[in-house]
Protein backbone atom coordinates (compact mmCIF):
# COMPACT_ATOMS: atom_id res chain seq x y z
CA UNK A 1 0.00 0.00 0.00
CA UNK A 2 1.24 3.60 -0.18
CA UNK A 3 -0.23 7.32 0.12
CA UNK A 4 -1.94 8.30 -2.84
CA UNK A 5 -4.08 11.75 -3.65
CA UNK A 6 -6.47 10.39 -5.21
CA UNK A 7 -9.77 9.49 -3.65
CA UNK A 8 -9.15 6.24 -1.97
CA UNK A 9 -10.82 2.40 -2.18
CA UNK A 10 -10.82 -1.02 -1.39
CA UNK A 11 -7.83 -1.81 0.94
CA UNK A 12 -6.49 2.02 1.25
CA UNK A 13 -10.41 2.77 2.33
CA UNK A 14 -10.63 3.44 6.09
CA UNK A 15 -13.14 4.00 8.77
CA UNK A 16 -16.24 4.34 6.73
CA UNK A 17 -16.96 1.07 6.82
CA UNK A 18 -20.22 1.11 8.39
CA UNK A 19 -21.39 3.65 6.39
CA UNK A 20 -20.75 1.89 3.39
CA UNK A 21 -22.64 -1.15 4.72
CA UNK A 22 -25.61 0.73 5.59
CA UNK A 23 -25.65 2.93 2.28
CA UNK A 24 -25.14 -0.80 0.32
CA UNK A 25 -27.98 -2.45 2.19
CA UNK A 26 -29.88 0.87 0.68
CA UNK A 27 -29.19 0.96 -2.37
CA UNK A 28 -29.28 -2.52 -3.24
CA UNK A 29 -32.45 -2.80 -2.07
CA UNK A 30 -34.28 -3.09 -5.59
CA UNK A 31 -37.75 -1.58 -3.49
CA UNK A 32 -36.33 1.12 -2.20
CA UNK A 33 -36.25 4.37 -4.03
CA UNK A 34 -34.34 7.29 -1.67
CA UNK A 35 -30.69 7.67 -2.54
CA UNK A 36 -28.36 9.64 -0.19
CA UNK A 37 -27.14 13.32 0.32
CA UNK A 38 -23.34 13.59 1.72
CA UNK A 39 -22.27 17.03 2.83
CA UNK A 40 -19.40 18.08 4.94
CA UNK A 41 -16.05 20.11 4.21
CA UNK A 42 -14.00 19.85 1.78
CA UNK A 43 -11.52 17.15 1.75
CA UNK A 44 -12.95 14.95 4.39
CA UNK A 45 -13.73 11.54 2.11
CA UNK A 46 -17.43 12.40 0.94
CA UNK A 47 -15.56 11.31 -2.87
CA UNK A 48 -14.16 8.26 -1.34
CA UNK A 49 -17.43 7.00 -0.37
CA UNK A 50 -18.90 7.44 -4.00
CA UNK A 51 -16.02 6.14 -5.12
CA UNK A 52 -15.53 3.18 -2.80
CA UNK A 53 -19.57 2.25 -3.40
CA UNK A 54 -19.01 2.44 -7.08
CA UNK A 55 -15.78 -0.36 -7.07
CA UNK A 56 -18.34 -2.43 -5.48
CA UNK A 57 -21.57 -1.87 -7.25
CA UNK A 58 -19.60 -2.82 -10.35
CA UNK A 59 -19.41 -6.22 -9.06
CA UNK A 60 -23.26 -6.69 -8.18
CA UNK A 61 -24.68 -8.36 -11.29
CA UNK A 62 -27.93 -6.34 -10.64
CA UNK A 63 -26.55 -2.99 -10.30
CA UNK A 64 -25.05 -0.16 -13.09
CA UNK A 65 -23.11 2.77 -10.45
CA UNK A 66 -22.71 6.08 -12.02
CA UNK A 67 -20.15 8.26 -10.93
CA UNK A 68 -20.18 11.89 -11.96
CA UNK A 69 -18.38 14.89 -10.49
CA UNK A 70 -19.95 18.81 -11.54
CA UNK A 71 -16.40 19.57 -10.67
CA UNK A 72 -15.15 17.55 -13.81
CA UNK A 73 -17.14 19.22 -16.57
CA UNK A 74 -14.45 21.64 -18.91
CA UNK A 75 -17.26 23.12 -20.70
CA UNK A 76 -19.31 24.48 -17.42
CA UNK A 77 -22.73 24.45 -19.73
CA UNK A 78 -25.42 22.58 -19.17
CA UNK A 79 -25.23 20.89 -22.23
CA UNK A 80 -21.78 20.05 -21.64
CA UNK A 81 -22.80 18.22 -18.45
CA UNK A 82 -25.68 16.42 -20.17
CA UNK A 83 -23.01 15.17 -22.81
CA UNK A 84 -20.47 13.77 -20.15
CA UNK A 85 -23.48 12.14 -18.45
CA UNK A 86 -24.38 10.80 -21.25
CA UNK A 87 -20.99 9.14 -22.43
CA UNK A 88 -20.15 7.64 -18.67
CA UNK A 89 -24.04 6.11 -18.74
CA UNK A 90 -23.53 4.61 -21.78
CA UNK A 91 -20.28 3.08 -21.10
CA UNK A 92 -21.03 1.91 -17.71
CA UNK A 93 -23.92 0.14 -18.94
CA UNK A 94 -21.84 -1.09 -21.75
CA UNK A 95 -20.43 -4.36 -20.70
CA UNK A 96 -24.59 -5.42 -20.11
CA UNK A 97 -25.32 -4.66 -23.62
CA UNK A 98 -21.92 -6.62 -24.92
CA UNK A 99 -21.23 -3.42 -26.51
CA UNK A 100 -16.59 -3.06 -26.61
CA UNK A 101 -16.69 0.25 -27.77
CA UNK A 102 -16.54 3.47 -25.87
CA UNK A 103 -19.32 6.05 -26.40
CA UNK A 104 -16.37 8.63 -27.27
CA UNK A 105 -14.83 6.53 -29.97
CA UNK A 106 -19.04 5.48 -31.29
CA UNK A 107 -18.79 9.36 -31.24
CA UNK A 108 -16.44 9.94 -33.64
CA UNK A 109 -16.10 7.18 -36.65
CA UNK A 110 -18.85 7.68 -39.23
CA UNK A 111 -22.35 7.32 -38.28
CA UNK A 112 -23.31 4.40 -40.40
CA UNK A 113 -20.90 2.39 -39.10
CA UNK A 114 -21.69 3.19 -35.76
CA UNK A 115 -24.83 2.23 -36.16
CA UNK A 116 -23.29 -1.08 -37.60
CA UNK A 117 -21.77 -1.36 -34.29
CA UNK A 118 -25.59 -1.29 -32.88
CA UNK A 119 -27.02 -3.31 -34.68
CA UNK A 120 -25.01 -6.25 -34.20
CA UNK A 121 -25.94 -5.97 -30.54
CA UNK A 122 -28.89 -8.49 -29.09
CA UNK A 123 -30.70 -5.16 -27.94
CA UNK A 124 -34.40 -3.66 -28.92
CA UNK A 125 -34.53 -1.68 -31.72
CA UNK A 126 -35.67 1.23 -29.31
CA UNK A 127 -32.62 1.29 -27.45
CA UNK A 128 -30.17 1.06 -30.75
CA UNK A 129 -31.78 4.15 -31.75
CA UNK A 130 -31.95 5.77 -28.46
CA UNK A 131 -27.81 5.23 -28.23
CA UNK A 132 -27.83 6.45 -32.06
CA UNK A 133 -29.54 9.50 -31.10
CA UNK A 134 -27.35 10.09 -28.05
CA UNK A 135 -23.75 9.82 -29.92
CA UNK A 136 -25.09 12.05 -32.49
CA UNK A 137 -24.12 15.27 -32.35
CA UNK A 138 -26.58 17.44 -30.55
CA UNK A 139 -27.74 20.96 -31.48
CA UNK A 140 -26.31 23.57 -30.08
CA UNK A 141 -29.34 25.39 -29.19
CA UNK A 142 -30.65 22.29 -27.43
CA UNK A 143 -32.82 23.22 -24.54
CA UNK A 144 -31.71 22.54 -20.82
CA UNK A 145 -34.79 20.31 -20.03
CA UNK A 146 -34.83 18.72 -23.15
CA UNK A 147 -30.92 17.84 -22.54
CA UNK A 148 -31.78 16.77 -18.64
CA UNK A 149 -34.67 14.87 -20.02
CA UNK A 150 -32.95 12.94 -22.84
CA UNK A 151 -30.12 12.34 -19.97
CA UNK A 152 -32.54 10.50 -17.55
CA UNK A 153 -34.55 8.64 -20.14
CA UNK A 154 -31.45 7.25 -21.40
CA UNK A 155 -30.33 5.75 -18.02
CA UNK A 156 -33.85 4.62 -17.77
CA UNK A 157 -34.01 2.80 -20.51
CA UNK A 158 -30.56 1.19 -20.53
CA UNK A 159 -31.72 0.24 -16.77
CA UNK A 160 -35.32 -1.66 -17.94
CA UNK A 161 -33.46 -3.19 -20.63
CA UNK A 162 -30.50 -4.66 -19.03
CA UNK A 163 -32.91 -5.32 -15.82
CA UNK A 164 -30.69 -3.56 -13.46
CA UNK A 165 -31.11 -0.59 -10.96
CA UNK A 166 -29.05 2.16 -11.86
CA UNK A 167 -27.37 4.18 -9.10
CA UNK A 168 -26.22 8.00 -10.29
CA UNK A 169 -23.92 9.53 -7.98
CA UNK A 170 -23.19 13.10 -8.56
CA UNK A 171 -20.34 14.57 -6.68
CA UNK A 172 -20.90 18.19 -5.45
CA UNK A 173 -24.36 18.26 -6.57
CA UNK A 174 -25.33 21.81 -6.03
CA UNK A 175 -22.67 23.61 -8.33
CA UNK A 176 -24.91 22.39 -10.93
CA UNK A 177 -26.54 25.75 -10.81
CA UNK A 178 -23.37 27.60 -11.43
CA UNK A 179 -23.44 25.71 -15.30
CA UNK A 180 -24.28 27.85 -18.10
CA UNK A 181 -26.98 28.10 -21.23
CA UNK A 182 -26.50 30.83 -23.61
CA UNK A 183 -24.09 32.45 -21.08
CA UNK A 184 -26.01 32.40 -18.23
CA UNK A 185 -25.76 30.63 -15.23
CA UNK A 186 -29.18 27.88 -14.97
CA UNK A 187 -29.57 29.05 -11.14
CA UNK A 188 -32.05 26.36 -9.12
CA UNK A 189 -34.38 25.11 -11.88
CA UNK A 190 -31.65 22.84 -13.21
CA UNK A 191 -32.39 21.33 -9.38
CA UNK A 192 -36.08 21.54 -9.52
CA UNK A 193 -36.48 19.80 -13.18
CA UNK A 194 -34.40 16.99 -11.70
CA UNK A 195 -36.15 16.65 -9.19
CA UNK A 196 -39.31 16.52 -11.59
CA UNK A 197 -37.88 13.92 -13.89
CA UNK A 198 -36.83 11.78 -10.96
CA UNK A 199 -40.41 11.54 -9.51
CA UNK A 200 -41.27 9.08 -12.18
CA UNK A 201 -37.78 7.43 -12.41
CA UNK A 202 -38.61 3.20 -12.09
CA UNK A 203 -35.04 1.72 -12.62
CA UNK A 204 -32.43 5.49 -11.50
CA UNK A 205 -31.61 6.22 -7.78
CA UNK A 206 -29.73 9.43 -7.26
CA UNK A 207 -27.27 10.08 -4.83
CA UNK A 208 -25.49 13.29 -4.54
CA UNK A 209 -22.68 14.91 -2.18
CA UNK A 210 -21.76 18.93 -1.20
CA UNK A 211 -19.34 20.59 0.41
CA UNK A 212 -20.58 23.86 1.42
CA UNK A 213 -23.30 24.13 3.90
CA UNK A 214 -25.04 26.89 2.24
CA UNK A 215 -25.59 25.37 -1.25
CA UNK A 216 -26.49 21.99 -0.12
CA UNK A 217 -28.77 23.49 2.21
CA UNK A 218 -30.45 25.46 -0.81
CA UNK A 219 -30.41 22.31 -2.64
CA UNK A 220 -31.23 19.53 -0.44
CA UNK A 221 -31.20 20.32 3.05
CA UNK A 222 -33.69 23.27 3.42
CA UNK A 223 -37.38 22.77 3.88
CA UNK A 224 -37.95 25.19 0.68
CA UNK A 225 -35.36 23.05 -1.30
CA UNK A 226 -36.43 20.86 -4.11
CA UNK A 227 -34.90 17.24 -2.82
CA UNK A 228 -36.64 18.13 0.26
CA UNK A 229 -36.98 14.85 2.79
CA UNK A 230 -35.91 13.07 -0.74
CA UNK A 231 -32.09 11.52 0.47
CA UNK A 232 -31.16 9.78 3.70
CA UNK A 233 -29.04 13.03 4.83
CA UNK A 234 -25.44 11.91 6.31
CA UNK A 235 -22.88 14.29 7.69
CA UNK A 236 -19.74 13.13 6.71
CA UNK A 237 -16.88 14.29 9.41
CA UNK A 238 -12.83 14.39 9.50
CA UNK A 239 -11.44 11.04 11.01
CA UNK A 240 -10.99 10.02 14.14
CA UNK A 241 -7.68 9.51 16.32
CA UNK A 242 -7.44 6.02 15.80
CA UNK A 243 -8.72 5.87 12.15
CA UNK A 244 -5.71 8.71 11.40
CA UNK A 245 -3.26 5.93 13.38
CA UNK A 246 -4.74 3.05 11.89
CA UNK A 247 -4.00 4.53 8.22
CA UNK A 248 -0.51 5.31 8.88
CA UNK A 249 0.42 1.61 10.62
CA UNK A 250 -1.07 0.15 6.70
CA UNK A 251 1.84 1.95 5.23
CA UNK A 252 4.68 2.26 8.27
CA UNK A 253 5.40 -0.45 10.87
CA UNK A 254 4.80 0.55 14.25
CA UNK A 255 8.76 0.57 15.36
CA UNK A 256 8.48 2.89 12.70
CA UNK A 257 7.48 5.57 14.99
CA UNK A 258 8.02 7.62 18.20
CA UNK A 259 5.35 6.72 21.20
CA UNK A 260 3.68 10.34 20.63
CA UNK A 261 4.80 10.82 16.71
CA UNK A 262 1.06 8.77 15.51
CA UNK A 263 -0.90 11.41 17.81
CA UNK A 264 1.43 14.16 16.43
CA UNK A 265 -0.21 12.80 13.12
CA UNK A 266 -3.76 13.31 13.66
CA UNK A 267 -3.03 17.35 15.72
CA UNK A 268 -1.68 18.53 12.49
CA UNK A 269 -3.84 17.07 10.07
CA UNK A 270 -6.97 17.54 12.06
CA UNK A 271 -8.44 13.83 10.99
CA UNK A 272 -8.39 15.18 7.33
CA UNK A 273 -7.99 12.48 5.01
CA UNK A 274 -6.41 14.61 2.53
CA UNK A 275 -3.90 16.38 4.21
CA UNK A 276 -2.99 12.28 6.15
CA UNK A 277 -2.48 11.52 2.31
CA UNK A 278 -0.12 13.91 1.68
CA UNK A 279 1.59 14.30 5.08
CA UNK A 280 2.07 10.34 4.11
CA UNK A 281 3.44 10.72 1.13
CA UNK A 282 6.06 13.42 2.72
CA UNK A 283 6.98 11.03 5.18
CA UNK A 284 7.72 8.60 2.93
CA UNK A 285 9.64 10.45 0.58
CA UNK A 286 11.99 11.34 3.69
CA UNK A 287 12.62 7.89 4.62
CA UNK A 288 13.83 8.41 8.00
CA UNK A 289 14.79 5.60 9.98
CA UNK A 290 12.94 6.49 13.03
CA UNK A 291 9.35 9.39 12.53
CA UNK A 292 9.72 11.49 15.31
CA UNK A 293 7.27 14.43 16.46
CA UNK A 294 9.86 16.81 14.72
CA UNK A 295 9.71 14.79 11.52
CA UNK A 296 5.70 15.18 11.14
CA UNK A 297 5.94 19.09 12.06
CA UNK A 298 8.63 19.53 9.37
CA UNK A 299 6.69 17.41 6.82
CA UNK A 300 3.60 19.70 7.53
CA UNK A 301 5.47 22.99 7.22
CA UNK A 302 6.52 21.50 4.34
CA UNK A 303 3.00 20.78 2.69
CA UNK A 304 1.90 24.52 3.95
CA UNK A 305 4.66 26.14 2.44
CA UNK A 306 5.11 24.28 -1.11
CA UNK A 307 1.45 22.54 -1.20
CA UNK A 308 -0.15 24.44 0.38
CA UNK A 309 0.56 27.01 -1.95
CA UNK A 310 -0.91 25.62 -4.72
CA UNK A 311 -4.05 25.00 -3.12
CA UNK A 312 -5.05 27.75 -1.69
CA UNK A 313 -2.47 30.55 -2.68
CA UNK A 314 -4.69 31.06 -5.63
CA UNK A 315 -7.92 31.13 -4.17
CA UNK A 316 -7.21 33.62 -1.89
CA UNK A 317 -5.91 36.21 -4.54
CA UNK A 318 -9.28 35.82 -6.19
CA UNK A 319 -11.09 37.02 -2.99
CA UNK A 320 -12.06 41.03 -2.59
CA UNK A 321 -10.14 42.92 -0.49
CA UNK A 322 -12.45 43.01 2.21
CA UNK A 323 -12.93 38.91 1.76
CA UNK A 324 -8.69 38.87 2.49
CA UNK A 325 -8.84 41.07 5.51
CA UNK A 326 -11.58 39.26 7.29
CA UNK A 327 -10.00 35.59 6.79
CA UNK A 328 -6.46 37.77 7.95
CA UNK A 329 -8.30 38.88 11.10
CA UNK A 330 -10.40 35.30 11.90
CA UNK A 331 -7.01 33.25 11.38
CA UNK A 332 -5.70 34.82 14.34
CA UNK A 333 -7.93 33.01 16.74
CA UNK A 334 -10.15 29.91 17.06
CA UNK A 335 -13.36 32.04 16.43
CA UNK A 336 -15.03 35.80 15.82
CA UNK A 337 -17.83 37.58 16.01
CA UNK A 338 -19.41 40.22 13.93
CA UNK A 339 -18.53 43.05 15.96
CA UNK A 340 -14.85 42.20 16.97
CA UNK A 341 -14.05 41.70 13.25
CA UNK A 342 -15.93 45.46 12.15
CA UNK A 343 -14.13 46.50 15.38
CA UNK A 344 -10.23 45.45 14.51
CA UNK A 345 -10.68 46.66 10.65
CA UNK A 346 -12.54 49.65 11.02
CA UNK A 347 -15.78 47.99 9.15
CA UNK A 348 -19.25 48.99 9.66
CA UNK A 349 -21.33 46.56 10.45
CA UNK A 350 -23.60 45.62 7.24
CA UNK A 351 -19.76 45.44 5.16
CA UNK A 352 -18.85 42.88 7.45
CA UNK A 353 -21.95 41.02 7.47
CA UNK A 354 -22.23 40.84 4.03
CA UNK A 355 -18.87 39.84 3.59
CA UNK A 356 -18.88 37.09 6.28
CA UNK A 357 -22.23 35.68 4.20
CA UNK A 358 -19.88 35.55 0.63
CA UNK A 359 -17.06 33.84 2.75
CA UNK A 360 -20.06 31.02 3.93
CA UNK A 361 -21.13 31.14 0.37
CA UNK A 362 -17.76 30.17 -0.99
CA UNK A 363 -17.02 27.82 1.74
CA UNK A 364 -14.25 29.41 3.21
CA UNK A 365 -16.08 29.82 6.63
CA UNK A 366 -18.59 28.74 8.67
CA UNK A 367 -21.19 30.28 10.98
CA UNK A 368 -20.93 28.79 14.37
CA UNK A 369 -24.04 30.50 16.03
CA UNK A 370 -25.24 33.43 15.72
CA UNK A 371 -22.74 35.82 15.12
CA UNK A 372 -19.66 34.01 15.71
CA UNK A 373 -17.95 32.54 12.40
CA UNK A 374 -14.86 30.48 12.17
CA UNK A 375 -12.41 29.36 9.39
CA UNK A 376 -14.28 25.96 8.00
CA UNK A 377 -10.44 24.18 7.08
CA UNK A 378 -8.31 24.28 9.96
CA UNK A 379 -5.38 24.25 7.37
CA UNK A 380 -6.09 26.63 5.33
CA UNK A 381 -6.32 28.72 8.77
CA UNK A 382 -3.01 27.66 9.23
CA UNK A 383 -1.59 28.52 6.05
CA UNK A 384 -2.93 31.94 6.24
CA UNK A 385 -1.10 32.41 9.86
CA UNK A 386 2.76 31.31 7.78
CA UNK A 387 1.88 33.18 4.36
CA UNK A 388 -0.52 36.10 4.81
CA UNK A 389 0.64 38.87 6.64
Amino acid sequence: MSFTLLPVTDENFINRELLIKEMLDTLRDKSLKFGYALYGKRRVGKTSIFKELERILKKDKKIVPVYISVWDISTNSVNGFCDCLNEKTIDCFAPHLKLKHKAKDLALIPFNFARDILNNLKISISVKDLISFTIAKQPADKSPDRSLEDVFSLMEKLSAETNKKCILFIDEFPDIIKLKTNGSKIGEGIIKKTRTILEDAKNVVLCVSGSIKTTMRQAVLSSNSAFYKQFIVKLIEPLDKESIKRLFMQNFTESKFDLEALDAIYKVTRGYPFYAQFLGRILQKNNSSKIKVSDIENGMEEFLMQEGNILFKEEFHNLTDNEKNILREMSKRVNSTTSEISKKLALESSTTSKTLLYLQEKGLIEKEKAGVYCIEDPIFNDWLLKNIS
